[in-house]
């Protein structure tokens, strides 16, 4: 539930901001799966699924990648205003960049 949430504030903050042609990166296979797979269930996390496929509704063009766990550490940060990102958070994007582009 808590990648879901965490996906869903995604779209909505990209959408507020207004942003249209966006790649999302995230470690839970399970929802990257689930937004695309249209199938209903009763799952706890189908009504977030519901809500991301309506909000990505507004943009031109997404895609979401799946990265492993290893190489999504900025994502395990605090939360930050857009204008000043807190201390480490420039430096662990950087280290999970260059994992992800490791041949």
């Amino acid at each position: 539930m808590d990648e879901a949430l965490a996906c869903l504030q995604a779209v909505i903050f990209t959408n507020e901001l207004g942003f249209r042609r966006v790649v999302f990166k995230g470690d839970s296979l399970t929802v990257i799966r689930r937004v695309f797979v249209l199938i209903s269930d009763n799952s706890a996390i189908s009504p977030v699924i519901h809500d991301i496929r309506e909000a990505i509704k507004e943009l031109k063009s997404v895609v979401f990648n799946f990265v492993h766990r290893e190489v999504n550490n900025a994502a395990r940060l605090p939360r930050f205003w857009i204008e000043k990102a807190p201390p480490g958070a420039t430096s662990a994007a950087v280290l999970d960049w260059e994992k992800l582009n490791v041949n």
